[in-house]
């Protein structure tokens, strides 16, 4: 994984990563578009994506975790 390469390169380890994906991707089609024509601000995107956090799936583009720095 990417991710854990570079933190161990930075000194950490990871301690947690869930997947955070849309619940259905035609919501952030949708938002991603609206956004680059200027007619969506950031503040109505998480309402239109609709984000879940799945723990139990391997994150492939987006997640939410944490890392601590080594001893």
């Amino acid at each position: 994984m990417e991710l854990a390469e570079s933190l161990d390169r930075a000194g950490l380890s990871a301690k947690d990563a869930s997947a955070f994906k849309p619940r259905d991707v035609r919501g952030l089609v949708r938002a991603t578009r609206g956004r680059r024509r200027g007619t969506l601000t950031d503040d109505q995107l998480p309402e239109l994506v609709d984000m879940v956090l799945e723990p139990e799936s391997r994150p492939l583009v987006t997640y939410l975790g944490y890392a601590v720095r080594r001893a």
